[in-house]
């Protein structure tokens, strides 16, 4: 994965963390040196399952894209390689929905 997005991501989770327990506090809720032990515990539990995280979000990702080839091959009035059909992808055409059910045939949003 892009460093770039890791840094993001790893910023934003801070920030939120921040906020939390920012607003723990205001409402009484945590003292101060609860909120930095929940911090510290928030950040090694995110340390633990951030792989299945990571796992779960790529198996989506490259289903999603799988689905995706698939309808662009079948809306397709020809036989493509899978070249042709990345081909077709990367050019930004219109192409059917990954959502369309397995009893439809694909086609191309008028």
């Amino acid at each position: 994965m892009n460093p770039i997005v890791l840094d993001v991501l790893g910023a934003l989770a801070r920030s939120l963390l921040l906020l939390l327990t920012g607003y723990l506090q205001k409402q009484h809720l945590l003292t101060p040196e609860q909120s930095d032990q929940f911090v510290a515990l928030a950040a090694k539990h995110l340390a633990i399952w951030a792989p299945g995280a990571i796992a779960f979000a790529w198996a989506i990702w490259k289903s999603w894209w799988s689905r995706k080839k698939l309808m662009v091959a079948a809306a397709s009035p020809f036989p493509m390689t899978e070249n042709d059909v990345k081909a077709v992808l990367k050019s930004g055409a219109v192409t059917p929905t990954v959502t369309t059910p397995k009893n439809t045939i694909p086609g191309v949003p008028a």
